[in-house]
C-alpha cells in the first residue's frame, strides 16, 4: 500500500509538472509576439522630472511631421519640419529656432511655399519674427541674398 501511495503521489506530481510546462509554453510565445519593438501614437510627449513638456512629436496632417524642444516655460525653442505647415508639400522640410516668447528667430531647410518653391534657404529673422535675411539656392543652383527692413521691403540683394 505504500508503494502504491509513492507511487500516485509521484505520478500526480510528474503529471502537474508536465502540464505546466506545456501551459506555459503554449502560453508564453503568444504573449512574447504580442510585444513589439515601436509606440504608435498621433503624439508622443516627453517629460521632465516636474512633468513640464521637454519634447513633443506629432505627426499630421497628409505629409506633415514635427519634433519640438521645449523651453522650461512652455514655449517650443526648436522644431524639426517635414511636410510643410499644412503637410501638403513633401519637399518642404527644415529646422526652426524659436526665441523665448516663442517667436521664430531662424530657418534652415528647404521651404515649398511661395515665394522661395523649392529653394534651400536660411533666414534669419528678428526680435519681432520678421524675416530680415534670407539667403536661398534655387533647384537650378542659383544663389541669392536679399535683406529686408522691418516692412519686409528689400534694401540690398545680390541676384
Amino acid at each position: 500500500m505504500r508503494r502504491a501511495v509513492i507511487l500516485c503521489g509521484t505520478a500526480s506530481f510528474v503529471m502537474a509538472f508536465l502540464g505546466g510546462i506545456l501551459a506555459f509554453s503554449l502560453v508564453a510565445p503568444s504573449l512574447v509576439a504580442a510585444q513589439e519593438n515601436r509606440i504608435r501614437a498621433d503624439s508622443f510627449t516627453v517629460q521632465d522630472a516636474s512633468g513640464a513638456d521637454r519634447v513633443r512629436m506629432q505627426q499630421g496632417p497628409g505629409e506633415l511631421a514635427t519634433v519640438q524642444i521645449v523651453g522650461l516655460n512652455g514655449q517650443n525653442r526648436l522644431g524639426l519640419v517635414y511636410g510643410g505647415p499644412t503637410g501638403e508639400n513633401p519637399a518642404s522640410v527644415g529646422v526652426r529656432f524659436y526665441n523665448p516668447e516663442h517667436l521664430s528667430r531662424g530657418f534652415l531647410g528647404v521651404l515649398d511655399t511661395p515665394p522661395t518653391n523649392q529653394d534651400a534657404i536660411l533666414q534669419l529673422q528678428d526680435d519681432q519674427g520678421r524675416i530680415r535675411l534670407l539667403l536661398a539656392v534655387s533647384p537650378e543652383g542659383e544663389p541669392s541674398i536679399r535683406m529686408l527692413d522691418a516692412d519686409g521691403n528689400v534694401t540690398w540683394s545680390a541676384p
